[in-house]
């Protein structure tokens, strides 16, 4: 009999989309309710963010009938920040809500849902059913949009989702014929008491197949082109969910996948690579690749796309050290760590909401990415707008004072703490660029020659400026509660409570 907990888990997701459908054909069907549409959205997202969060920690019980999903602490967490973020980019779409083409509110809403239900499966299937219907929303919005290269980012979003859910699927399959199962669980048991996985072919294929699929849907190197011409293609909403939240959920998915599915790989033998090993290289590839494209990048979408695909690679390198200490016994240690990650996520799809407020405020009423040069003297003309900004810019440097550094901190500990002291010298490297950017960013606001005012900051504008500053500075400054929760939530992915 399911528990109550469980079924209030599918009343997000379904409430989600749900609505989402609801609002995206009123906003379709009947023009002059347009705005009605998108304050019923907008509420829709506070509620599924409310009940989220007062589901937490909810129980660890597996749920449908072979535990395809979970509602967990780890999901409720990444829920919870997930559908923060929406109500961000929702609240983004105050500024001038003429400028959004009608079905966008709704389709935002709907690919929540899939982010959310993201978050909670526990099925390599459902996985990718999960990631597909998170990202054909996102494909229409860019179809509909009517910048120039909408429909082709459109396009190249299907193209790569199309050969990602093919190489997952694929993976899938190879390893249901072995094992029996999809369940991350009943994959991990089969592992565990199978003779050295490099004497399987079948496996060996399954799995190389799954971590492809994955890391295409991830953004990871050399697939991360799909996914800046796809955010720079969409509007501001629907680019910030992408590169904020659903990137997040994604990455707390393959995170369930690697910890609890393929844990066992890390110890079945020797003279294969593990897949410790091949998240070791990607996600440096992607840590340095994607954050040298974005210093040199003069339109700001791209460059914000750029740098979640950075993160995203940090993350990487993080879950491989996470893979090693786990492989060692060690749970309490390995409990701290992914509740780093965690606190990572969250840190990142609330700081990509104060980022996409530069994006919105030099948009100036233009379908295309506007440039960075746009930012030119803004700390002159509107000064609190600049400082809000430059907040958001300098957390996701990982300055002290912001919620960036303790979030980049613990990523780096865990590396640490698996021995890895090389690897976390080149990730803390590599932030140096990032670092460079963002000066050259506040430099751009502070010292730059002042350009003719034709910006119009609106309320709905300075609502999100000042509540994502406040909650940079408030979890720089006071990192310990939520690193609490978040140690608790990933508790309950290991099955710890």
């Amino acid at each position: 009999m399911m528990a109550a907990g469980s079924a209030s888990g599918y009343l997000v997701v379904g409430t989600l989309w749900l609505l989402g459908l609801t609002v995206a054909l009123l906003e379709v069907r009947i023009p002059l309710a347009r705005r009605t549409a998108f304050y019923l959205g907008l509420a829709s997202a506070a509620v599924a963010t409310t009940l989220a969060g007062f589901m937490w920690p909810g129980d660890s019980q597996l749920v449908l009938a072979g535990g395809g999903l979970r509602v967990d602490g780890f999901a409720l967490f990444i829920q919870v920040f997930v559908l923060l973020g929406v109500v961000g980019s929702l609240l983004l779409g105050l500024h001038e809500p003429e400028r959004a083409e009608a079905g966008t509110t709704g389709l935002v809403l709907m690919a929540a849902a899939g982010a959310c239900l993201l978050a909670m499966t526990s099925d390599l299937m459902g996985m990718l059913v999960s990631f597909v219907g998170t990202m054909i929303p996102l494909w229409a919005i860019a179809a509909i949009h009517p910048a120039r290269n909408g429909r082709e980012a459109a396009l190249k979003g299907m193209v790569v989702g199309s050969l990602a859910a093919a190489l997952t699927g694929l993976g899938a399959a190879l390893i249901l014929a072995r094992t029996g199962t999809t369940r991350l669980a009943g994959i991990a048991a089969y592992l565990q008491s199978a003779d050295w996985i490099g004497s399987d072919p079948l496996l060996v294929a399954g799995l190389a197949l799954v971590l492809a699929g994955l890391g295409c849907f991830v953004a990871a190197v050399p697939f991360h082109m799909w996914f800046v011409d796809v955010v720079e293609g969409l509007p501001v909403p629907a680019g910030l969910l992408l590169s904020g939240g659903v990137m997040a959920a994604a990455l707390a998915a393959v995170t369930r996948v690697l910890l609890v599915g393929f844990q066992p790989v890390v110890l079945s033998g020797f003279g294969y690579l593990s897949w410790t090993a091949i998240l070791h290289a990607l996600g440096l590839a992607a840590l340095l690749i994607c954050n040298a494209l974005a210093l040199v990048q003069r339109r700001l979408k791209r460059m914000l796309a750029y740098l979640a695909a950075g993160q995203a690679g940090l993350v990487l390198v993080t879950l491989a050290a996470i893979g090693d200490l786990a492989a060692t016994g060690q749970q309490t240690v390995v409990s701290r760590a992914i509740g780093g990650v965690l606190v990572f996520l969250a840190v990142h799809a609330l700081n990509w909401v104060g980022l996409f407020v530069a994006v919105e405020v030099i948009a100036g009423g233009v379908k295309l990415d506007p440039k960075i040069s746009r930012l030119s003297g803004l700390a002159h003309r509107h000064p609190w707008m600049a400082v809000a900004i430059g907040l958001a810019v300098l957390c996701m440097a990982g300055m002290p004072l912001t919620a960036g550094f303790f979030s980049r901190l613990y990523l780096l500990s865990a590396m640490v703490e698996a021995g890895w002291t090389a690897t976390a010298a080149v990730a803390a490297l590599s932030l140096g660029l990032v670092l460079v950017m963002s000066l050259g960013l506040v430099a751009t606001m502070v010292m730059q020659p002042v350009k003719p005012d034709d910006l119009r900051i609106s309320p709905a504008l300075v609502l999100v400026a000042a509540l994502s500053s406040v909650t940079i500075l408030a979890l720089g400054i006071l990192p310990g509660g939520i690193l609490d929760v978040a140690i608790r939530s990933a508790a309950s992915l290991l099955g710890m409570v």
